[in-house]
């Protein structure tokens, strides 16, 4: 009879032992992620706000605000970066290119800044100038007038459009995939996107999940972002990349998308795309009317020259 109540005690004991160094490492995983982000935030990096399934953040730079610059800024963070316009169907696409995330309109409002602004402050006015979450950052905005500079916001002075060649050591606008848009946590728990993976704190406990993209599997400089609970990820790919893996070099022109089997040129601005080099004696101001570049590709006028075919 002692000998079972002994038994049973010392199994009560171990039980309670267990459940103390499973909180206890829980604890220590939470400590890490959180020493982990302690030192990306002390390098600059703060986390804005999320939309959609992304989450976005404003990263130190070093320099003059180029469009170059915040997307080198975002790269080396191993983040992804938004241009002005959140996809090629805002407004034409005119401030999108495809190295950019895409991402849906919300609530009607395509560009970046807006979105931000109205997600943050209630409000766009001032193009996010008046919105001061948004104070000194850039965003990537290709094709402007003023070369290669991005686009940026001055809470101070409610000044927008700033060009930012002439502005140095500001943030880049970066973004990564919101680890809590899937609502991963069991029900009762309250979920916190972080860099490296995500937290589920319950009444009681705490658990710290990191991702699978610790081990870098994107190749050729892909970006990985994760879904259900860390254990799937997927590559967003650079220029002229794709695959799961980003293992696979794309050319657009092969097989090529223009009509009449006229040349076809890959035009590294619309990455991927694929830009078709009307002859001489065929040239005009415009061609997308009278000739669609078939299922699959969206037709931008390139000038007298040809227009592109972009993948969509």
């Amino acid at each position: 009879m002692d000998d079972r109540r002994d038994f049973c005690i010392f199994r009560k004991l171990q039980k309670v032992v267990w459940s103390k160094l499973a909180r206890r490492m829980a604890k220590i995983l939470l400590f890490i992620t959180c020493m982990i982000e302690a030192v990306a935030l002390s390098q600059g990096q703060q986390y804005v706000v999320s939309q959609g399934d992304l989450a976005f953040y404003r990263i130190r730079a070093t320099g003059a605000m180029t469009n170059t610059n915040v997307k080198a800024t975002c790269d080396a963070a191993g983040m992804s970066f938004p241009c002005y316009y959140s996809n090629d169907a805002c407004q034409s696409g005119v401030h999108w290119t495809s190295d950019c995330v895409s991402y849906s309109a919300v609530d009607g409002e395509c560009r970046t800044p807006f979105v931000l602004a109205n997600a943050l402050c209630g409000a766009s006015p001032d193009h996010g100038a008046s919105c001061r979450p948004l104070d000194d950052i850039f965003v990537y905005y290709p094709y402007r007038a003023y070369g290669d500079s991005a686009w940026g916001t001055d809470y101070d002075t409610t000044t927008y459009g700033l060009n930012g060649e002439n502005f140095n050591d500001k943030f880049a606008l970066c973004t990564d995939f919101d680890n809590c848009a899937i609502s991963p946590c069991q029900p009762g728990g309250t979920c916190e996107d972080r860099l490296y993976g995500y937290s589920c704190h319950y009444s009681n406990y705490d658990e710290t999940f990191i991702d699978v993209c610790e081990s870098d599997p994107c190749q050729n400089g892909g970006t990985c972002h994760v879904h259900n609970q860390g254990q799937i990820f997927h590559c967003i790919c650079p220029y002229g990349f794709v695959g799961h893996v980003c293992e696979t070099v794309f050319d657009p022109c092969d097989p090529n998308p223009c009509p009449f089997d006229w040349p076809c040129i890959a035009a590294f601005t619309y990455w991927p795309a694929a830009h078709c080099n009307v002859p001489t004696a065929q040239r005009k101001s415009s061609y997308c009317g009278d000739f669609p570049c078939g299922a699959g590709w969206n037709c931008r006028e390139d000038g007298p020259t040809g227009f592109s075919c972009i993948r969509g």
